[in-house]
């Protein structure tokens, strides 16, 4: 099984030599969802898009990254935006990203379980 937990924190990060109390978004996810090939290629193809668009964000100067680390089956992307326009599309991506899994582990619940936490 698949387990996938979406967060949404605040956190004192420092950046060029100040700090903020930004709104950081992060995916984790661990396991494999053994069993069924469509299902893990499905798990994939959404947590790559994600990856993906933030690497984009973050090379455009939009997003900052904390942690990216996509391999051996155990992915983790977390990241905040710069200023609170960009932030919010960080989050809307993330959000999108939890309505797709979502509606996996709702279709899949033998394979991927999906758990949320906000505390913005």
């Amino acid at each position: 099984m698949t387990e996938v937990t979406i967060s949404h924190y605040r956190k004192w990060i420092p950046v060029n030599s100040n700090g903020y109390n930004w709104k950081v978004h992060s995916v984790k996810a661990t396991g494999h969802a053994t069993g069924s090939d469509t299902v893990c290629a499905a798990i994939s193809c959404v947590l790559y898009g994600l990856a993906g668009y933030l690497i984009n964000l973050r090379d455009q100067g939009e997003a900052t990254e904390v942690e990216n680390h996509m391999g051996g089956g155990d992915v983790l992307l977390t990241y905040f935006g710069r200023w609170k326009e960009w932030d919010e599309r960080v989050r809307i991506v993330y959000d999108l990203v939890e309505v797709t899994l979502k509606q996996l582990e709702k279709a899949y619940p033998d394979y991927i379980s999906v758990s949320v936490s906000d505390t913005t």
